[in-house]
């Protein structure tokens, strides 16, 4: 393993100044952060700072970086197959990515000033990813499951809005039990999120997987929305969303076409 099961915190600054010195290319949006200093002299002493940070996490020697934590950076930096995470917004917000290679695989999160990586297992990226989210119970209710279109369709008229979508569903055949279980899981929203995916083709070229996993937490628990594209027709499901569960729901996302 690239990290050899170590897990290494450090300042945003420092894993900046690391990805520069590799010449990696940008930085994935959810670990993104500027770099310190606009004027040379400031500059080159967050440089100082930085690589002093890092020998003495043992992440760089006399020589530069330590191999594994390199290769960690280059495994974030173009992976063959990654999920992100992002969820809530301000001081409390989440941000996360598991990127795999071939053999290896790490978990980066970034919280505040600091990043955080670790290594995991190249199948497990979705329990990963998923374990990022703070605690919160799975909320009540039965999964709900309604044809993709016309729950476009209505978060459309609704503005993006989750609340009002059972509302602009009223009148589309879909059944009133199904209506009324939608608005008690889409009611009195605390903080939300999403999950996306993208994959490596044999030519390096990256590809977006346009489909994700919405989740939100209520006052009630936590519930998630995902579509499901192979189905005919494609539905979505919204539903309570237990670790297990979501897991599941995000797994997927790797194994269908973009």
């Amino acid at each position: 393993m690239i990290l050899q099961q170590t897990t290494v915190s450090l300042s945003a600054t420092a894993y900046q100044v690391a990805w520069e010195h590799l010449a990696l290319p940008a930085m994935p949006i959810v670990l993104y952060v500027p770099a310190e200093g606009t004027h040379p002299e400031e500059r080159e002493l967050v440089r100082r700072s930085a690589w002093a940070e890092l020998r003495a996490l043992g992440a760089a020697g006399r020589r530069g970086l330590e191999p594994w934590f390199a290769g960690a950076l280059r495994l974030l930096a173009r992976p063959r197959r990654s999920i992100d995470l992002r969820f809530g917004i301000g001081r409390n917000a989440v941000r996360g990515l598991t990127a795999a290679g071939e053999d290896d695989a790490v978990l980066a999160e970034r919280a505040g000033g600091t990043v955080r990586l670790r290594p995991v297992g190249p199948g497990t990226l979705a329990e990963q990813i998923v374990g990022l989210l703070p605690p919160h119970p799975p909320g009540p209710g039965s999964a709900v499951s309604l044809p993709v279109d016309d729950v476009d369709a209505a978060a459309h008229d609704a503005g993006g809005a989750l609340l009002p979508i059972a509302d602009h569903l009223r009148g589309g055949g879909v059944p009133a039990e199904a209506l009324r279980a939608l608005a008690a899981m889409t009611e009195g929203i605390l903080r939300r999120g999403r999950f996306g995916a993208a994959l490596r083709d044999g030519r390096g070229r990256r590809r977006r997987l346009a489909r994700g996993v919405a989740v939100h937490d209520t006052p009630a628990g936590r519930y998630l929305i995902a579509a499901h594209r192979a189905g005919d027709p494609p539905r979505t499901t919204v539903g309570p969303a237990d670790p297990a569960t979501l897991a599941g729901h995000v797994r997927a996302l790797l194994d269908e076409p973009a």
